[in-house]
């Protein structure tokens, strides 16, 4: 699905509550921007690695190793919408250490790692070797923190370790340097689990969602692809090859994916929600609802299914159904700041101004950090004529981010309309330094400075909106009576 406009500023990151996020619904942010699997029990992360970007040079959505103790897990990447793949599976964090015992020369025995469930035959896996299990192996989890880190590295650094318990402690420590987003790192962990257990279907599907945090898709999908040869029941790793194709523009071969999966399970939403997404992109939106439509009906409280089918809506030019779709998702979760500022701009679309801003208002009070909430309801006072609430909300605007080119833009408007030509000039100025090009934005600095007798400086700005529209009679108008 192409990257949302209105949806992305709801999904951008974590955004349900209870829920996991979905980054196009999100973002925003996705930022404003994202289909992740619904239902499907998702990696916990500690904020300041919640969103992750794209960079240079991998694969698919990984499986995070399950933390000891709850331990933060790794996010997984994102599909062209910005939203997370579904998690996989995971194995035990951490081998519980065994010291041999005092009583014998003989040497502990490591217990075996579990391997993933949807490993189709444990007797092909390389067997365990003999030797001590180090007692750093009880902090050697997927934690990130020095601790775990160093803990890890003591194992594998340990001369006489099991087979298992290494790949082990390659995996954790893996698992934590990503979230450090320490890519290489982590990748040269993997690769050594994986040379060593060539089959180890965690390390392959963890490596796979690191290269594709890294932007590597063609790796992430050849990793996902022997991940689908070693599992039993590949219908996960073949949705999660699917939004790989999606993401990589290949559309045909990420639907061929998700018909193989829908071909064994009719009733798995996850893939019809991930079906209509592409449905979508393509413009085939009444594909794209039916698919929708299945999946609510099959999972009728499934949030990500209602935002998709109210995207959908959107692009229909169907407003009406769009908000009733959102109002599902409200109810569902509704303290939701950034649901509930997409509701606002629908209504505020649809010319519902008082519900608009009570939605705005909510999503203020529920989240005081997004900057957006204030520009967006800024917005909204500017279009109902109230200058003073305008530039309130923009002044908190620009206290946190003197470089919102957009809050000048409306502010400079909204003192202009105050007649404060000092500030209009000095705000306008300041958006167009950052890239404003805007007609209304001239004229309206041209006008101010006509009011402080700026002949000069105002015929300049009415040949810059003469530049940016042509007929402008504004403009031409303001020329004529300058003399020109």
């Amino acid at each position: 699905m192409r990257r949302r406009t209105v949806l992305a500023l709801a999904m951008a990151g974590a955004v349900m509550s209870g829920q996991p996020a979905h980054a196009q619904f999100q973002p925003p942010a996705p930022p404003p921007g994202r289909l992740q699997t619904p239902n499907a029990p998702q990696p916990s992360l500690p904020p300041s690695t919640a969103a992750q970007p794209s960079s240079p040079a991998g694969a698919a959505s990984g499986a995070p190793a399950n933390t000891a103790g709850g331990a933060p897990q790794v996010l997984p990447p994102a599909d062209p919408n910005g939203r997370p793949l579904a998690p996989r599976p995971t194995q035990p964090a951490a081998v519980a250490p065994r010291a041999a015992p005092a009583t014998t020369a003989q040497p502990a025995t490591a217990q075996p790692v579990a391997q993933s469930a949807a490993t189709p035959n444990p007797a092909t896996a390389v067997p365990p070797d003999v030797g001590v299990v180090p007692p750093e192996m009880a902090r050697c989890t997927t934690q990130n923190t020095p601790a775990s880190i160093d803990a890890c590295r003591k194992v594998i650094e340990s001369r006489r370790v099991p087979r298992d318990v290494l790949i082990m402690a390659h995996i954790n420590r893996a698992n934590a340097l990503l979230a450090r987003n320490e890519f290489d790192a982590a990748l040269a962990d993997l690769n050594e689990a994986i040379r060593l257990d060539p089959r180890n279907v965690q390390a392959i599907a963890l490596r796979s969602g690191a290269n594709a945090r890294k932007g590597d898709v063609p790796r992430a999908i050849a990793d996902t692809t022997t991940v689908i040869g070693l599992e039993s029941n590949p219908e996960q790793a073949l949705r999660e090859r699917a939004q790989l194709h999606q993401r990589n523009g290949d559309l045909d071969r990420a639907l061929a994916d998700l018909d193989t999966v829908l071909g064994r399970n009719p009733r798995d939403a996850a893939s019809l929600q991930l079906r209509a997404s592409i449905h979508a992109q393509r413009g085939q939106t009444a594909r794209a609802l039916a698919d929708l439509d299945e999946a609510i009906r099959i999972d009728p409280n499934s949030l990500l299914a209602y935002a998709d089918r109210a995207d959908v809506r959107i692009r229909e030019g169907n407003r009406d159904r769009a908000i009733a779709d959102i109002n599902e998702v409200v109810r569902l979760d509704p303290r939701n700041a950034r649901v509930l500022a997409l509701r606002g701009r629908l209504n505020q679309e649809i010319g519902q101004t008082a519900l608009a801003l009570a939605d705005l208002t909510a999503a203020i009070a529920l989240d005081r950090t997004n900057i957006e909430f204030f520009v967006q309801r800024a917005r909204i006072y500017w279009l109902t004529g109230d200058a003073v609430r305008t530039i309130s909300d923009l002044n908190e605007v620009l206290r946190r981010n003197n470089r919102h080119a957009e809050a000048y833009r409306i502010r400079g408007l909204a003192h202009a309309r105050r007649g404060d030509t000092n500030n209009t000039v000095a705000d306008l100025t300041r958006a167009i330094n950052l890239n404003v090009r805007d007609a209304e934005v001239y004229l309206a600095r041209a006008d101010a400075n006509v009011r402080r007798n700026q002949r000069a400086a105002a015929m300049a700005d009415y040949r810059a909106v003469l530049a940016i529209d042509a007929g402008n009679q504004l403009a031409r108008d303001g020329l004529r009576r300058l003399g020109q």
